[in-house]
């Protein structure tokens, strides 16, 4: 079975993205709305914060 990012599963729930996935320099950052239209962000981080 393969592991499924936080991203793809937020898509299969049909939540609205606001944007597409943006790189910066090791990162990617995509915002969307949850249901009562508060604007989150997810953001891969391509080396943990300390």
């Amino acid at each position: 079975m393969r592991a499924v990012s936080a991203g793809e599963r937020l898509h299969e729930l049909n939540v609205t993205f606001l944007s597409e996935p943006s790189p910066a320099p090791g990162n990617r950052i995509v915002f969307f709305e949850d249901p009562d239209g508060n604007i989150l962000h997810l953001i891969y981080r391509q080396h943990p914060m300390p």
